[in-house]
């Protein structure tokens, strides 16, 4: 048997998924056994499609949490750039733990929609209808920054 990246390389060692020839610089040991690199990578789609669950528990943790850093920011005198950062990386966590890991396209817009929809809820609610120009920016932000926190 033959690696299946070098031709002229003898092996008799082979991938426990293909079954093609592998020689020592091909090898990818797993958890499983021994593959080649093709074949020991994730596919594209495992972190990216979820499940119900998922979906769920990433929009509430995103709601609840940014819903809460929204009572947090109306409590502080003056907002800092540190302070929108530190906010946006905790609702993007939030949103990935909710989603129990997963991250993606979809968990990215839960997260940024989340946060606007959160933090701006509590913004109305806590200030009436006046609404700061200053704190809009923030928000908006904040959404971006828990968005990159799931950019997988």
């Amino acid at each position: 048997m033959y690696c299946k990246n070098h031709p002229k390389r003898e092996t008799k060692v082979s991938c426990s998924a293909c079954g093609q020839g592998l020689c020592p610089d091909c090898m990818v040991y797993t958890p499983v056994g021994i593959k080649c690199r093709e074949c020991a990578a994730p596919s594209k789609g495992m972190l990216r499609a979820g499940s119900f669950p998922q979906y769920t528990g990433a929009v509430l943790a995103g709601l609840v949490s940014s819903f809460m850093a929204g009572f947090v920011l109306d409590e502080m005198p003056i907002y800092s750039i540190l302070i929108v950062i530190v906010f946006g990386l905790l609702i993007g966590e939030a949103v990935r733990r909710g989603a129990r890991g997963n991250r993606g396209p979809v968990f990215m817009a839960i997260a940024g929609v989340s946060s606007l929809v959160g933090l701006l809820t509590s913004g109305l609610l806590l200030s009436g209808l006046y609404i700061n120009p200053t704190g809009i920016l923030y928000t908006v932000l904040i959404a971006g920054i828990a968005t990159y926190r799931l950019n997988g």
